[in-house]
């Protein structure tokens, strides 16, 4: 399991001003919370945080502050702002190394699927999965082998084993499948056309036909 260092400063829980203030100079706020401690919060990089939440591997951070304390933890939470996209918010749940946690770990496909020869196309369903496991067996992804896949076949949660690693969610979600190639609608025959377009045969009605006689 991948492990890093990221340097915080602590804050003061302010008014939005002082936020706004902090986020133009580049500090995200953060909310680091455990169970045995008071919650702490803090500043960190905005571009240190990035290359934590848009990183392809679940990553362990030590939240390190100026007077040395160190806090293993896991990113729970991030809000971003819904304009520019940016974060403006982030929740760290501290971790103990005797105590399971619960995380995403991202999926990453393996290979070519078989059916893609004949035409298949791969709909990748999951791209992240929730798993429980002491932080140690926290994996850093989840690879998956698509090669062996036919057009019609799939991979759900229950076909992927991973030791000392139990997955949150429903056994029968599907990761991955290989779908049939889109079909299109075939042009219609001008014949056919010229039928579907002719005016229908007036025909007269059996009570004017007998006036008429």
């Amino acid at each position: 399991m991948q492990e890093i260092v990221l340097k915080a400063e602590y804050r003061k829980l302010g008014d939005a001003h002082s936020l706004k203030e902090a986020r133009k100079k580049g500090l995200v706020p953060g909310i680091f919370y455990r169970k045995d401690i008071e919650n702490i919060p803090f500043y960190v990089k905005d571009l240190s945080l990035k290359n934590i939440i848009y990183s392809v591997s679940a990553t362990i951070v030590n939240l390190m502050f100026p007077d040395n304390k160190q806090y293993p933890s896991v990113v729970k939470e991030v809000q971003y702002d819904p304009i520019t996209d940016q974060p403006i918010h982030v929740d760290f749940l501290g971790i103990f190394e005797d105590k399971p946690i619960i995380v995403e770990v991202p999926v990453i496909l393996s290979g070519t699927p078989a059916g893609q020869k004949d035409g298949g196309l791969t709909q990748h369903l999951l791209h992240k999965l929730k798993v429980e496991c002491l932080p140690k067996y926290i994996p850093q992804s989840i690879t998956v082998d698509i090669s062996p896949l036919n057009i019609g076949d799939s991979i759900h949660i229950k076909d992927i084993k991973i030791e000392n690693v139990t997955f949150r969610e429903r056994e029968d979600a599907t990761v991955v499948a290989v779908i049939p190639p889109t079909v299109e609608a075939k042009p219609v025959q001008a014949a056919e056309a010229a039928t579907e377009t002719a005016e229908p045969e007036v025909v007269a009605s059996k009570g004017k036909k007998e006036e008429e006689e």
